[in-house]
C-alpha cells in the first residue's frame, strides 16, 4: 500500500506500508520520486 503526502515545490513524500503475511508486522519505507 502506498501513500503520498503533499509537500511544497512538488517534493512529495511517498510511504510504502507492506507486510509479508496477513498476521505479520507492517514495515514502512519512505520512497523518493
Amino acid at each position: 500500500m502506498e501513500f503520498w503526502r503533499d509537500r511544497p515545490f512538488r517534493l512529495h513524500d511517498r510511504y510504502v506500508f507492506d507486510r509479508t503475511s496477513v498476521e505479520g508486522a507492517w514495515t514502512t519505507s519512505r520512497l523518493f520520486p
